[in-house]
């Protein structure tokens, strides 16, 4: 949508400069192609992380280490670690 919009503001303002319209349409594409990489790239960090800490909490509850000082050290919710250590190794 974005691109289509943008598209039609080049038409207007590049009309008589074909080059330089196509030039810019992959310009912005491309940003918006890197945007959405970048995305990607830290929601998939962020899935790791949480998995981490999932597999860190089972094993240090496994230890006998206290679900609070858990929580401390992976600095997350009392809750959330709680969570996980109920549903166990069944963690992914």
């Amino acid at each position: 949508m974005i691109v289509d919009m943008s598209g039609k503001v080049l038409k207007s303002i590049a009309a008589k400069y074909d080059k330089v319209m196509k030039g810019m349409k992959e310009t912005m594409a491309g940003g918006m192609i890197e945007t959405e990489a970048s995305r990607i790239y830290h929601e998939g960090e962020k899935r790791g992380e949480k998995r981490k800490s999932k597999r860190t909490a089972v094993r240090l509850h496994a230890r006998g280490t206290d679900p609070v000082e858990i929580a401390d050290i992976l600095e997350v919710d009392i809750q959330q670690v709680r969570k996980w250590i109920r549903k166990g190794a069944s963690i992914d």
